[in-house]
């Protein structure tokens, strides 16, 4: 896969540029706040429908205006050019375009154009929360398994519905007769949801123990052996263990619930963990190994993506080389120098490896190239 053009009208800081690329490595290089990241993530959200960075669409709209654009074109080594158009309403939400096509789902953009995302925070993933490793595998799955967002959207819409009912009965407006309606969708939902995570995990992990010690080789503070292992939280504050086994046996929680307040049961609740050298890796692993361990994740994602697409992803690091160390830095650019495209962003070229020739593009871009008139309107 390799982005070509990426058109911006409206988003973020941007009123309205254009950026043209090439295959290979890119450098978007100027100073903080120029607008590097911006073009970044523009791409993750015509690619995906979201932003990495902000959980509130109306964050991408630029000051003042009523909408922003973005529109992406992209050669695919099968289908050829292909264009994804995504509009952003302050208020009547999105509107996606793909190959000139309007689509009313989210989900249609699923393979269309994988990428993956790395930056700064990302190498905080194995110290992170949960929430961080949850999303970590969510993001992956929306892109490799058809239906995936659509099954975690249905899940948080009854998750959200019970939870609101669990407040009612509590406060004596609603009987909690009515909890069995639900539990039975959660428990199918979530048990789908765990399958998947699941599943793709156990692929997952012969590829980042692979990368790890690619990793160690290059010198950069040894990662040991990689086990990943999934984590399903059962209400009683158990890890796996069979508490629940089927809808039914969510209502032996029902009274903590309603007392609480909230679902106890759920993949909303659960985890990954990495053990290197048998040792819980958010523990006992130091920085330098976390950080090592977090590279690791991301190139065996990008090896994953390419495995069951049959397409690489574009790789989109987001102003990540100022937080490696020099080995670290050195191998990360030597392991990714090969891909069909890679598009970093930096404030000033870092030392590249022998025999590349990265493009470097110098910010602020100029307002050149128009987005498609007369859509949106």
């Amino acid at each position: 896969m390799v982005i070509r053009r990426v058109v911006l009208r409206q988003f973020r800081s941007y009123e309205q540029a254009t950026l043209e690329l090439d295959s290979g490595l890119t450098l978007l290089a100027g100073p903080n706040g120029i607008g590097k990241t911006n073009l970044l993530e523009a791409i993750h959200f015509a690619a995906t429908g979201r932003s990495p960075r902000t959980t509130r669409d109306t964050d991408l709209i630029r000051h003042g205006a009523p909408l922003a654009y973005v529109r992406v074109e992209w050669d695919d080594p099968v289908a050829g050019r292909r264009v994804v158009e995504m509009a952003l309403h302050r208020q009547h939400g999105k509107a996606l375009r793909l190959d000139g096509r309007k689509r009313q789902r989210l989900a249609d953009l699923q393979g269309a154009l994988p990428i993956v995302y790395f930056a700064p925070e990302s190498l905080a993933l194995v110290k992170a929360g949960p929430a961080a490793r949850r999303g970590f595998l969510d993001d992956l799955l929306g892109q490799l398994v058809p239906g995936y967002t659509q099954l975690l959207h249905d899940y948080q819409r009854v998750l959200a519905q019970r939870n609101q009912l669990l407040r009612e009965i509590r406060a004596g407006r609603a009987a909690g007769s009515l909890l069995a309606i639900w539990d039975e969708p959660l428990y199918r939902h979530g048990q789908a949801i765990r399958q998947r995570r699941r599943r793709l995990l156990d692929e997952l992990a012969p590829l980042a123990a692979a990368a790890a010690g690619r990793v160690a080789a290059g010198g950069a503070a040894g990662a040991g052996v990689l086990e990943l292992d999934y984590l399903a939280a059962e209400p009683d504050g158990r890890v796996e263990g069979g508490a629940v086994s089927s809808p039914e046996g969510l209502a032996a929680f029902h009274r903590e619930e309603v007392a609480r307040g909230t679902t106890l049961w759920g993949p909303q609740r659960d985890d990954f963990a990495l053990f290197l050298d048998g040792q819980d890796a958010r523990a006992f692993a130091s920085q330098g190994q976390q950080r090592a361990l977090a590279l690791a994740l991301t190139l065996a994602q990008v090896e994953l993506i390419h495995r069951r697409l049959g397409r690489w992803p574009v790789l989109l690091l987001d102003d990540v080389l100022s937080e490696l160390d020099g080995k670290r830095r050195r191998y990360l650019l030597e392991a990714v120098c090969d891909l069909p495209q890679v598009i970093l962003t930096a404030t000033e070229p870092p030392e590249w490896p022998e025999g590349t020739r990265p493009r470097v593009i110098p910010l602020p871009l100029g307002p050149e190239g128009e987005a498609e008139p007369g859509w949106p309107g």
